[in-house]
């Protein structure tokens, strides 16, 4: 690409400024001529900073990338045969129609904007927050038109969210909720640029941490997730618990169009592992194990409901999320789960109730059975960025492991036998056995695997083992082989 003069005759000191360059169009090599204007009205400092422009907007025509807000400003106060060639040569869109002042209003952007957004549900309604917030902010400022808001009103939003962003309850909203909303605003602004209502986003610097708060991320025990099953009043609210807490599932999400045909029953562990088939709301259809642990709240769910295409989890309130006359959130299942456990246990139930129930699911599956990742994310809806991120708190296997997760007897025997021969010489760490012996029955010792496997790990940290310890191994020895399965030959 290169800037020329074209002189209106050879004596002429008159001329008109043109770039040139080549372009290969369907396997032909083709001439390109963009006249800038006179030399009259162009200084030649001028006419180059408009080549360079037209150079850059070229390039990133050719990369496939979007124009930065520099280029989108240039194009927008370009003259409009210049605008016109740059049109026909493919290096930007045609020019809209003049907008009424109207159509530069905030809620008509927005509205245009959530028209036009391919969105699930959920996403839809995190807009529909975020935007609802700048709204109102906007409000108090007394600014309508989008090309009238700041970089500074970029900066004092984020400031405003902290403290007015709840639409319930009190308190300073979540800095990752905060810069989740921003980014959110930072989006549409994106939108606007490229539409060319704006020339810059006055948000992008705005948007700060969207990390989660790891404060309100905690492992739900078995004992707590029991506790929570015990407290619900029916067979369905205790089902919805073991699917959140032992399926993984989002609730109500995920649960919303389970139906008795989703669930294969399998006829084999290894060779045809039982299995779930969910369609999300959120993340669309997926297949993940039933896990064991699960089991019979599938088979109390799926004795009821008569017919094969019939929903597994009834009700009014369902219903009509599934019509699509209400949301998920008007199921209000957190706040009606967490009441009845705190009026049941006498003290505060765990923050995040079902997202944790999840998380400490993903955790166990990964960290405890040693299932990869990727085969995790594949099952609950996810991906290993987002369980780092989101879910892990605290490794590759099949559908078939999976499934075998919690049988529990030929596991639980080997297990409480290889703990059962442990030399002095081997180590455990006291303070974390102690707290599964303060919490945990002997019973459940040897009924759980997942608690038997935490103690088998713990046999490999930097202190000598009590005999405490192995007294506790030698009677859940005994439990296992009395209350479980004939004792083998090593026993």
């Amino acid at each position: 690409m290169s800037l020329h003069v074209n002189r209106n005759n050879k004596t002429s000191k008159k001329g008109s400024w043109v770039v040139r360059w080549r372009e290969h169009v369907n396997g032909k090599l083709l001439p390109r001529n963009l006249y800038l204007g006179s030399t009259a009205d162009l200084s030649e400092s001028q006419a180059q900073s408009h080549h360079d422009m037209i150079l850059s907007i070229v390039g990133n025509v050719e990369q496939g990338m979007s124009l930065d807000r520099n280029q989108s400003a240039w194009l927008a106060k370009a003259p409009e045969k210049v605008h016109a060639k740059l049109v026909e040569y493919g290096l930007c869109r045609p020019r809209s129609i003049k907008r009424q002042k109207s159509e530069y209003s905030v809620e008509s952007c927005v509205d245009v904007f959530m028209q036009q957004a391919e969105v699930s549900k959920g996403t839809k309604s995190v807009l529909e927050k975020a935007f609802g917030n700048l709204k109102k902010f906007l409000e108090g400022k007394k600014v309508t038109d989008v090309r009238d808001v700041t970089k500074t009103h970029g900066k004092d939003f984020r400031k405003w969210l902290l403290t007015n962003g709840r639409e319930i309850g009190s308190g300073l909203l979540a800095e990752s909720t905060v810069g989740k909303r921003v980014e959110k605003c930072s989006q549409l602004w994106n939108w606007l640029l490229e539409e060319e209502y704006v020339t810059r986003n006055v948000f992008a610097k705005a948007v700060g941490d969207t990390k989660p708060d790891k404060t309100r991320q905690t492992y739900v025990t078995l004992e707590q997730t029991q506790a929570m099953i015990d407290c619900q009043p029916t067979e369905q609210d205790k089902c919805i618990v073991v699917l959140a807490r032992y399926m993984g599932m989002r609730a109500p999400s995920d649960m919303v169009m389970l139906k008795k045909s989703d669930v294969h029953w399998g006829s084999d562990p290894k060779t045809d592992p039982p299995t779930v088939t969910i369609n999300s709301l959120k993340t669309g259809k997926r297949v993940c194990p039933l896990f064991p642990e699960a089991r019979w709240a599938f088979e109390y769910l799926c004795e009821r409901q008569e017919a094969a295409e019939g929903f597994l989890i009834q009700g009014e309130r369902w219903d009509d999320v599934r019509r699509g006359t209400h949301e998920t959130k008007d199921l209000s299942l957190s706040t009606r789960f967490k009441k009845r456990y705190e009026k049941a246990m006498g003290k505060e139930c765990w923050p995040k109730l079902f997202n944790n129930m999840r998380a400490s699911r993903i955790t166990e599956l990964i960290k405890i059975h040693g299932i990869d990742q990727h085969s995790v994310g594949e099952w609950v809806g996810n991906t290993p960025a987002i369980q780092n991120q989101h879910y892990l708190q605290i490794m590759q296997e099949d559908h078939a492991k999976a499934a075998s997760v919690g049988y529990g007897l030929n596991t639980v025997t080997n297990t409480v036998t290889e703990l059962a021969n442990i030399s002095e010489s081997q180590v455990v760490s006291n303070d974390l056995y102690k707290r599964v012996l303060e919490t945990t029955s002997t019973e459940e010792l040897a009924r759980n695997t997942l608690i038997l496997e935490h103690l088998s790990t713990l046999m490999r940290s930097n202190k000598k083992a009590s005999s405490l310890l192995k007294a506790l191994l030698a009677e859940s020895l005994q439990v296992a082989g009395a209350g479980f399965e004939p004792t083998t030959s090593r026993l």
